[in-house]
């Protein structure tokens, strides 16, 4: 027995009733970063956009962002935070990086540095929950 819901309508066509339903805009899946999977086990690859990327500050569970977007610093920003005077490295004592993905357009890398010390003002730091509304297409698909 079929039964039909009052609030769906059968499709018109064939066509129509093939078409995939909800799900069309989800707020983070507005994404123009490729993931780039294959990069992940490049390390040369890793370290070229390290160098020229953007990269985010996570303290503890806090973003460093202004009051609508979140902060993006190159890594001469954060090399006082990376051990050994700047160098490279993927993990040091005070914190580690994450490769997000690349950006389609640019082709320039995105990646997370994640500390547990405060290295910027606390009234700079804010979790997703309070930003998050207010995120760019680019900055809610990282």
């Amino acid at each position: 027995m079929l039964v039909v819901s009052p609030i769906m309508s059968a499709p018109e066509s064939r066509e129509q009733a093939e078409k995939p339903r909800g799900l069309h805009s989800l707020v983070l899946a507005r994404s123009t970063i490729d993931r780039a999977g294959e990069v992940r086990a490049d390390s040369a690859r890793l370290e070229a956009l390290w160098r020229e990327g953007k990269i985010l500050l996570l303290v503890k569970d806090r973003f460093h962002s202004s009051d609508t977007s979140l902060v993006f610093h190159d890594v001469s920003a954060i090399s006082d935070s990376i051990s050994d005077s700047g160098s490279d490295t993927e993990r040091s004592s005070s914190g580690e990086r994450y490769f997000l993905g690349i950006d389609s357009e640019s082709g320039r890398g995105y990646f997370v540095w994640y500390t547990d010390e405060e290295i910027v003002a606390q009234e700079n730091l804010r979790t997703l929950r309070q930003i998050g509304a207010t995120l760019s297409d680019e900055e809610a698909g990282l």
